[in-house]
């Protein structure tokens, strides 16, 4: 019984997040017009490192990524938003399926409530594009008490 329980949780989790990594339109993804004629699409990837005052990393800090998804998407771990490993770093990786955005917003929040909220809107000079036309963001927060 449990492990039928567990078995029936992890195919769940699986078609969740598959579910949310399709793209509306595959013809939209492909299409050369839209900047690129591979296969794949290219990625939107948002990194960088939470901090506090001092410069210690943060572990365990929220950080949700908007400005390029609908407001019906579900949430999405590591798509749509991330949480902070030991060394304060962050990764949020979407494939875009259309062009890179002019902005993005970043909203960097601690569950345990040590730390305030912070809120950044970064525009495109923070962006660079790699080789493989992916649009990279690096952007990095300190919080405060």
């Amino acid at each position: 019984m449990k492990k039928n329980i567990l078995y029936s949780i992890l195919v769940m989790f699986i078609g969740i997040t598959l579910t949310g990594c399709m793209a509306k339109n595959a013809d939209e993804i492909l299409d050369p017009s839209n900047g690129w004629s591979d296969k794949t699409a290219p990625r939107l990837i948002v990194k960088g490192t939470v901090t506090n005052e001092a410069g210690d990393p943060l572990k365990n800090i929220r950080v949700d990524l908007y400005g390029v998804r609908e407001e019906t998407e579900q949430d999405i771990l590591t798509y749509n938003y991330s949480y902070t490993n030991a060394a304060g770093e962050y990764v949020i990786t979407r494939y875009r399926g259309r062009q890179s955005p002019n902005s993005i917003t970043l909203v960097f929040s601690d569950p345990s409530n040590t730390y305030q909220e912070q809120t950044k809107i970064c525009d495109k000079s923070v962006e660079d594009l790699s080789s493989s036309g992916d649009s990279e963001w690096r952007v990095n927060a300190t919080l405060t008490h």
